[in-house]
């Protein structure tokens, strides 16, 4: 099972290899047009416009990344101490998941588990 960072990082890295399909096949389309003299001004600034899209794709991987390497291990400690605190277990039968009557308090409590996970976790994030 992928944690929510794990899942943001997977998805980044599919829009990055979108997006550089995208300009794979601009690119194409630029040379044939050059070589054919048919060629857009408006087509260079699109890929302007994706080649911006893949830096701002690349530096998101790269912050995700270093986010879930310096607090991966500690988020998942901090949050499971204050489901617990909260009087919801996670099946170790069933990897983990919220099952039974810990889901219904999982609901009925899920502002206090939100203040308590971002009250313990937002003096240590710096990025």
């Amino acid at each position: 099972e992928l944690s929510q960072r794990e899942l943001q990082i997977a998805e980044l890295c599919q829009r990055e290899l979108q997006i550089e399909a995208e300009l794979e096949a601009l690119g194409q389309q630029l040379s044939s047009e050059s070589e054919a003299g048919t060629g857009d001004s408006g087509d260079i600034d699109h890929v302007k416009m994706i080649l911006e899209q893949i830096c701002i794709t690349n530096e998101s991987i790269r912050e995700l990344e270093e986010y879930f390497n310096n607090h991966g291990s500690h988020s998942a400690r901090v949050i499971d101490k204050v489901l617990k605190r909260n009087g919801v277990d996670q099946a170790t039968y069933f990897k983990g998941a919220i099952v039974g009557n810990h889901c219904m308090t999982f609901a009925q409590k899920g502002n206090q588990i939100y203040s308590g996970i971002l009250e313990e976790l937002e003096p240590i994030i710096e990025n």
